[in-house]
């Protein structure tokens, strides 16, 4: 079936007897035998729950991690990090919620509490989230909810904290292995631009690109545009002449991976594929506009990898707190889009000479 409202239905009629269940006869497991991650959420996201599925691991040995992910992002965990399965679940099809169910002894829900009816009806008997929404029927499914951090903190730190005990320790990309990288050959030359991004307010001006091609190819690199699908004009204002080596939307994720991972550096907005580079080690520099490297960085658990955000801190209009339905003091970016925000001076305010620091000092490293 192509609608989403089956499945959704099935969802209801699945979660709603598992949570009265729950609420009367649940407990929190003190050593739980799988446990269950439920954020359907876009890519960088995703990456990010990385922090999460780490401490799980460093707490509980022995146990059996699932994660719900999107079709598009199976192919991601093939080299199983920290020993975590995928659970494919195609909201079209209502098949795919049946083949996933099963007992969970634990789930978390780092992201939308509304994720909470999704672990219900997968066959969830504890499920923990974050406080702070407002709406009893999104978090009508949680067991538990842990209170927000009062402090800055990236969405991959904050997704650790929904279990207990210290910290993971800090990422090192042998702890991500993936097929894709096996046999690649290695450009120390070749620098990946990757000009495309989740929002219009997002995206680095052409020019300031074009100023960047020309810098970088009078150091002896080789920039190379990229472009996630349906952006390929982008490449095409950049480069009109069609001079550079260019991947217009048509590289599948572990094809990405195999390009970053033979690569000298990643600069891209903030956008999924700035978190890819973190999985593969390359020296990636991430340009912020809209979003905020606070909430979107490195934190703690990435803090080895190498990697900068640019962005200029004081922007007045980066005033929106809303942190997936919940208001949070802390947190600081802004959705507008168009007509809203015709003049993104966010984005606009990382110039040229900062990104060319930023690479000279990340490459020394």
């Amino acid at each position: 079936m192509a609608s989403r409202t089956w499945t959704r239905a099935l969802m209801v009629a699945l979660a709603l007897p598992r949570t009265l269940a729950n609420k009367f006869l649940g407990r929190a497991p003190t050593e739980p035998s799988r446990v269950l991650v439920a954020a359907d959420v876009v890519l960088g996201d995703t990456i990010m729950l990385a922090p999460l599925i780490a401490k799980i691991r460093h707490r509980w040995p022995k146990t059996r991690i699932s994660i719900v992910c999107r079709p598009a992002f199976v192919s991601l965990f093939e080299g199983h990090p920290w020993g975590v399965e995928t659970l494919s679940i195609d909201m079209r099809n209502p098949l795919s919620l049946l083949a996933a169910r099963a007992r969970y002894d634990l789930a978390l829900c780092p992201a939308q509490t509304r994720h909470g009816w999704l672990a219900a009806a997968l066959g969830a008997r504890w499920i923990v989230g974050f406080a702070g929404d407002p709406r009893l029927a999104k978090r009508f499914c949680l067991n538990e909810q842990r209170p927000m951090p009062k402090e800055a903190m990236t969405f991959g730190d904050m997704g650790a904290l929904l279990v207990g005990g210290p910290p993971p320790p800090p990422f090192a990309p042998e702890q991500w292995s993936h097929p894709a990288t096996q046999g690649c050959r290695h450009n120390a030359q070749r620098i990946v631009l990757h000009l495309g991004a989740s929002g219009v307010n997002k995206l680095w001006p052409t020019e300031r690109w074009q100023a960047l091609v020309s810098a970088l190819q009078a150091d002896g690199f080789e920039p190379c545009l990229v472009t996630g699908p349906g952006e390929d004009r982008l490449i095409r204002e950049v480069d009109p002449e069609g001079t550079l080596p260019s991947h217009e939307g048509t590289l599948s994720l572990p094809q990405y991976w195999a390009l970053l991972a033979s690569s000298r550096a990643l600069i891209c907005p903030d956008t999924g594929i700035a978190h890819l580079g973190r999985i593969t080690g390359t020296p990636t520099i991430a340009l912020f506009g809209p979003g905020s490297p606070l909430l979107g960085g490195a934190g703690e658990f990435w803090r080895q990898s190498p990697y900068v955000a640019l962005w200029e801190q004081d922007v007045s209009c980066r005033d929106q707190n809303d942190y997936f339905e919940r208001a949070v003091i802390w947190v600081r970016h802004c959705w507008r889009k168009p007509p809203e925000c015709d003049n993104p001076r966010c984005i606009r305010a990382v110039s040229v000479n900062a990104v060319l620091d930023a690479a000279q000092a990340l490459l020394r490293r």
